[in-house]
């Protein structure tokens, strides 16, 4: 009686720790490492971006991860159709305008 209580309970920690393990690996899996950061693009201002390209959304971030510029491609043709400029300290979009292909 006491031996096989003893194996269920073993038999239940090895179930719980494959389980967090598994879950571990899913939820992060890299082992701990931070994800890679986006490719670096010049913007149009000159200065230096990290890209996020999303489907029609292309986010352009500054060194501190904030977002600056936002552009979307409702059409699908490559060319923003519309472009937010937010002010990345904020939070807040400054200007919003449709693209006018300069």
């Amino acid at each position: 009686m006491i031996s096989s209580r003893l194996v269920r309970h073993r038999n239940w920690r090895v179930a719980v720790v494959s389980g967090l393990c598994w879950l571990g690996a899913a939820c992060g899996g890299r082992g701990g490492l931070p994800p890679d950061l986006p490719p670096r693009v010049k913007g149009p201002d000159g200065r230096e971006y990290l890209l996020l390209d999303r489907g029609p959304y292309k986010g352009f971030y500054d060194q501190w991860g904030r977002l600056q510029r936002l552009e979307y491609d409702s059409n699908k043709d490559g060319k923003p159709d519309y472009i937010a400029i937010h002010d990345g300290e904020k939070g807040r979009v400054l200007k919003l305008e449709p693209f006018s292909g300069e």
